[in-house]
């Protein structure tokens, strides 16, 4: 009877480690590798309130609309970002100000 109740004991324990630890992976992924700027981007850092150093990169254009900040959530870093974008925004006048901790 011990036996029994050890097994079922540890069946349903599986399932909940998997999920607990699946979750953690989808709440916060591994960060990839930071990517090089891409062209016609400039590497930027300030101060945040708390002290931490944020950096980032910039992507001016010439008399700006506007400026479009992005800042990853979730653990994910500026690689989660579709870099094909930056050239749209840029194209319609407006500046974009990427950051990552």
């Amino acid at each position: 009877m011990l036996h029994l109740i050890s097994i079922l004991a540890l069946l349903l324990f599986i399932p909940i480690a998997f999920a607990l630890l699946g979750a953690r992976q989808v709440m916060y992924p591994p960060r990839p590798r930071q990517r090089q700027i891409p062209p016609g981007g400039q590497a930027v850092t300030f101060p945040a309130r708390d002290g931490v150093t944020l950096r980032g990169w910039f992507f001016p254009v010439d008399r700006p609309k506007g400026v479009i900040i992005y800042g990853p959530g979730r653990g994910e870093g500026l690689n989660a970002f579709d870099f094909r974008y930056i050239p749209l925004f840029n194209r319609h006048g407006y500046s974009l100000l990427m950051f990552d901790a």
